[in-house]
């Protein structure tokens, strides 16, 4: 069978378990498993799964396999891994051998970066938190890249996504919102990345949903004179006080309390009398 022959059917391949239509020249079934690195850089810019989504994809890999192939980058005699770290992973787990790859090429890392955050940005379960990480990664690397490009020409050979001019604007349009969104959501990013530096078993648990913080807070920690000190209130905020009873409340308590014992036990004329002396403690 010649290498660029298409598997006529659903039928023609499966892996482990799954179906699947593909070009042999594209996938191979595990191809090099051996040989596949995870970068953390790279795995970094991956939404980690809620446990619901983990499960949920474990359970469909045990029942019908891969279904879409894990895209390596040939780097020398290296395959690492782009795209498919969860399915990855669970494969391991599961002892799965065979799964399908596709290996494409990149000129370097930050190519392969750029093309993690399109991919990701293109899936439909991101949750709100999650896009507006990526939408930040993404304008500022490209916000960089029109920076160091401002005076070279179009066919420089930089990849560029969108106009230098319009960066902002652009992938605001792209993504359906306002730019000043577009730039809120790098804030964010920025804000993101540092919570990483000191404590990236925080920053995938506010991505995944099962952390919270403020949003607002983790704009605001790119500006931050003491960056480690702004970090630690976001990771863990400092209790906030409870305002202490006022006399005037503790007074209005006890003739409460007071009140609801003659209500209970006592004659109208007693009733009448407290109510006037509560009266006229209001009015000190």
């Amino acid at each position: 069978m010649s290498s660029s022959k298409k598997f006529r059917s659903a039928k023609d391949l499966k892996v482990g378990g799954a179906v699947k239509s593909m070009t042999q020249n594209e996938f191979a079934l595990g191809a090099g498993k051996k040989n596949i690195i995870i970068l953390e850089e790279l795995e970094a810019l991956i939404p980690p799964q809620s446990e619901e989504e983990h499960q949920r994809l474990t359970e469909s890999i045990r029942t019908e396999g891969v279904q879409e192939a894990l895209v390596l980058w040939q780097r020398g005699n290296e395959l690492v891994l782009v795209d498919g770290h969860n399915r990855y992973r669970i494969c391991k787990n599961l002892g799965i051998t065979d799964y399908p790859t596709q290996t494409k090429q990149f000129a370097d890392i930050e190519a392969v970066k750029d093309y993690m955050i399109s991919l990701q940005l293109s899936r439909r379960n991101l949750t709100k938190n999650q896009a507006s990480y990526l939408r930040g990664l993404q304008y500022n690397r490209e916000k960089k890249k029109v920076g160091e490009n401002q005076h070279t020409t179009p066919n420089s050979g930089e990849n560029i996504l969108f106009p230098p001019q319009k960066t902002a604007d652009a992938i605001a349009e792209k993504y359906g919102m306002s730019h000043m969104t577009i730039k809120r959501d790098e804030q964010y990013a920025l804000g993101i990345e540092l919570i990483g530096e000191y404590d990236l078993s925080f920053k995938r648990s506010l991505l995944s949903g099962q952390a919270k913080a403020n949003k607002s807070a983790i704009q605001k920690l790119h500006k931050a004179e003491n960056i480690k000190e702004a970090v630690q209130q976001v990771i863990a905020p400092a209790p906030v006080r409870k305002p202490k009873t006022s006399t005037f409340q503790k007074k209005k308590n006890q003739f409460m309390a007071l009140m609801k014992a003659f209500e209970e036990d006592s004659n109208a004329e007693d009733r009448a009398l407290l109510r006037a002396r509560f009266e006229e403690l209001v009015g000190e």
